[in-house]
């Protein structure tokens, strides 16, 4: 017997699904606001927060602060830490951060640098890897792909070593806060809401889905080299939405709304509430009681529990849009338990009531029963 052309047995398992992580912490911001602050003067004017924020930094710093932070990168490249943030230990608060960065490797850290003042030229991974371990014809390589301005800053990063860059980096962050950020309490609690917010929708979206809505309209597709998304909350980058890479990670920090940053702190998030209205209901309850047993079509859902077809369709459409269902299709549309949902609204619940107004009344009640 004869086979003709390949035969394929397809032994890679489940197709691969893109990890997705919404985190903050005034770490990112901070390094937003840095971000700001060095850009050009005709660039800043295009960030809602940017004019403002450059009035207060150039009021607040000591002489020379922000002169030093431009000599070290200019915007973009203040965004290159914000991978080292996310690897830093939660909650990512300013000074362990700059802790955290200021043991990293050195050489890493210029290679950060490196790799932002190019970021635009399209330059191989390689030839940055070689330029940032000082490899002179890799720099030159890199520098041809420049304009002047940037060729210049970056002959002027490699002729220090990275142990001075470092120190240099994390002496400025550090100062930056210390007279203009003040650890960015202002905005972290809204942007923390936000986040959480962002998380719970992960499971009940794709990714793709996801990046769309955190960014309002920015759209991602799945690449090969590409294991996963972290989308960062900011104040200060609005409207605008950065894009970034940090090893085979796609980050995307990402502008909060207005109705964020003004509304009520001790509010709960919309999301949680919209989940438990879903649950106020006997027969929303009795139909995911049958989804936890084994996925169902719309027609059988209504004649297990005797309900018109029409009202099963209402409370699906409130249960779908608490995350609570997943939908397949078929030859019909097939029903079933999205349990993901259901520890995230108990994190979500459990957070909430442990913030400022949760705790002031969980110690109320225990001075009363003293």
């Amino acid at each position: 017997m004869s086979i003709s052309g390949p035969r394929v047995r397809d032994l890679t398992g489940r197709k691969r699904r893109l990890s997705v992580d919404v985190v903050s912490g005034p770490a990112f911001e901070l390094l937003a606001s840095a971000f700001v602050v060095t850009m050009g003067e005709d660039e800043i004017k295009e960030y809602e927060a940017g004019p403002a924020l450059l009035e207060r930094a150039q009021g607040a710093a000591s002489p020379g602060l922000l002169a030093e932070m431009e000599e070290v990168g200019q915007g973009d490249l203040w965004l290159g830490f914000i991978g080292l943030a996310y690897e830093s230990p939660e909650p990512r608060q300013v000074g362990s951060f700059l802790d955290y960065l200021g043991a990293v490797d050195p050489a890493v850290v210029r290679r950060e640098l490196v790799a932002m003042q190019v970021h635009k030229k399209d330059a191989p991974a390689e030839m940055i890897d070689r330029a940032a371990a000082g490899d002179a014809e890799a720099l030159a390589s890199l520098a041809a792909l420049c304009d002047d301005e940037c060729a210049t800053g970056l002959r002027e990063l490699l002729s220090i070593s990275p142990e001075k860059v470092l120190e240099k980096v994390v002496q400025l962050l550090r100062r930056f806060d210390e007279e203009v950020f003040h650890g960015g309490e202002e905005t972290a609690a809204a942007l923390s809401r936000d986040a959480a917010e962002k998380q719970a929708l992960a499971a009940t979206m794709p990714p793709a889905r996801l990046v769309e809505t955190a960014t309002n309209g920015v759209t991602f597709t799945m690449q090969p080299e590409v294991s996963g998304v972290v989308l960062v909350p900011s104040a200060v980058v609005r409207p605008w939405v950065c894009n970034l890479e940090h090893g085979n990670l796609r980050l995307f920090v990402y502008p909060v709304a207005e109705e964020v940053l003004s509304a009520d702190p001790d509010a709960p998030s919309p999301w949680m509430l919209g989940f438990y209205k879903a649950l106020a209901d006997e027969s929303r309850l009795r139909i995911l009681n049958m989804l936890a047993a084994s996925p169902a079509s719309l027609s059988q859902v209504a004649e297990r529990l005797g309900l018109a077809k029409s009202t099963v369709i209402h409370h699906m459409r409130a249960l779908r849009t608490a995350g609570l269902v997943l939908i397949t299709v078929g030859a019909e549309k097939e029903y079933s338990l999205r349990t993901q949902a259901i520890p995230e609204a108990g994190r979500m619940l459990r957070a909430y009531l442990s913030g400022p107004v949760g705790a002031e009344g969980a110690s109320s009640e225990s001075e009363r029963t003293r």
